[in-house]
């Protein structure tokens, strides 16, 4: 097996191991004919798997394929040695699943911003006449690249429908991540698209709560059971004040039945639009604030009678704008009570 200081076909040398994908060993290398930094990973034995080799070119087929902003960019595929090996863009991360243990829960803002990012990759997957299904979407393969966007990596396991699935996972075989399963993949049934939403759900429900829908206390096989047979609590008891509308869609994406959930254009259409109302509300709060300041220095300059009516129109902007019950807009009506001495109207 080659290691550090190997130079893959005259070509990528290995730097120093970053650690395990699917089937292999990733590095970070340096591709000396163009002089860049990119990600190799090795092929692992396989444990005797004569099949082994043989999935692994299909993982680099696959990711060569779906050319996307979100998706793990592919340069290369070769064999040094006998030992098969792809070439990908390196990306400095961090991955979602660090960005969680940092700070959980995360920033509402920030969850509608990657979800978006990550179900715009997952649409791309499905969009294909044959759908390529992940079937191991969590935090650990979503990576940010140096631009801070968000990336879907690892395709050891991925699904086209079109081939022989037998030969490759066995009867009744379940693949991925035991938490981000679906009640199909837990139940080893057929999988499709819906398995990827479900799975996507699992991963914004955990970005927004900070926690995983069931407990794993009692172990994977009790957890796979609860995701067959129970409902996940309401994301607005784990976290109050969570956008109406952004919870429900979560609740979707985790429907029991995979006919039952959107599919993934669905969500990034609605998580794109609840990111532009963000965005929009960022600014009209942005906008209240700077006005509040001004109306500030001017009651400091004796300009009460101007003071007043710029204050009476912030507070109809906050409102229209923010909503009655937003932080900043009861920061304005609370402010101009204290300015007129009485309840603003």
């Amino acid at each position: 097996m080659p290691g550090e200081g190997d130079v893959l076909r005259g070509r990528y040398a290995l730097l120093r191991r970053l650690g395990k994908g699917g089937m292999g060993t990733v590095w970070a290398g340096r591709d000396e004919e163009l002089g860049r930094e990119v990600a190799v990973k090795l092929l692992d034995a396989g444990g005797g798997d004569q099949e082994w080799p043989a999935r692994f070119r299909r993982e680099a087929r696959v990711m060569a394929m779906l050319r996307h902003p979100n998706i793990v960019v592919v340069h290369d595929v070769g064999e040094h040695d006998g030992t098969p090996f792809l070439v990908m863009e390196l990306l400095p991360g961090p991955d979602l699943g660090e960005i969680v243990r940092q700070q959980q829960p995360l920033p509402v803002s920030w969850v509608v911003e990657y979800g978006a990012q990550i179900a715009a990759a997952l649409a791309r997957l499905h969009q294909e006449a044959a759908p390529v299904v992940h079937r191991d979407v969590k935090p650990q393969n979503l990576v940010l690249d140096l631009g801070g966007v968000l990336k879907l990596c690892d395709f050891g396991i991925a699904r086209l429908p079109t081939l022989d699935l037998t030969r490759y996972t066995g009867t009744g075989a379940r693949l991925g991540t035991v938490v981000y399963m679906s009640p199909e993949q837990c139940n080893a049934f057929e999988v499709g698209p819906p398995t990827d939403v479900y799975s996507f759900g699992v991963v914004l429900y955990e970005l927004l709560t900070g926690g995983l829908p069931f407990s794993v206390e009692n172990g994977l096989q009790a957890y796979a059971m609860q995701v067959v047979g129970r409902t996940p609590p309401p994301v607005g008891e784990r976290r109050p004040g969570v956008w109406p509308e952004l919870a429900e869609l979560v609740h979707a994406t985790l429907a029991k039945r995979p006919e039952s959930r959107p599919d993934a254009g669905q969500v990034h259409a609605a998580l794109t639009a609840m990111a532009g109302a963000a965005k929009t509300g960022a600014n009209v709060e942005a906008e209240v604030q700077a006005e509040l300041d001004r109306i500030r220095v001017k009651l400091q300059t004796g300009r009460g009678a101007e003071a007043g009516m710029r204050l009476v129109r912030l507070i109809v902007r906050a409102r229209t704008g923010l909503g009655p019950e937003h932080e900043v807009t009861r920061q304005v009506v609370t402010f101009a009570e204290i300015v007129r001495g009485g309840p603003a109207t």
